[in-house]
């Protein structure tokens, strides 16, 4: 569905992006300041310091990408669910899988 729109390849980069920034961040935050973990039988290294590091930067990436692209929507309720709900289903993908 993505591809056959006209900005879908863009789009579906960005997706892609969420879930390595907020992955990469996490592991960066959880490193440095992780301390209490976030679901240790599922997933042993994850700190809940590394899952809200995460959800911050790719909060601002969400924010950001929506700004750059789609300027006249930046200041809905849909942007500011996007920005907090789309990191932390990356979140909650990395633990299912």
């Amino acid at each position: 569905v993505l591809l056959n729109d006209e900005n879908g390849l863009r789009d579906l980069i960005f997706f892609i992006s969420i879930s390595i920034v907020t992955d990469s961040m996490g592991w960066i935050v959880g490193k440095r300041w992780g301390r209490k973990k976030l679901y240790p039988e599922v997933s042993p290294n994850k700190t809940m310091e590394g899952a809200l590091g995460g959800w911050v930067a790719a909060s601002i990436l969400v924010s950001c990408y929506i700004f750059v692209n789609y300027p006249n929507q930046f200041f809905t309720i849909n942007t500011l669910l996007a920005a907090f709900w789309l990191p932390i289903l990356a979140i909650l993908g990395d633990l299912v899988q």
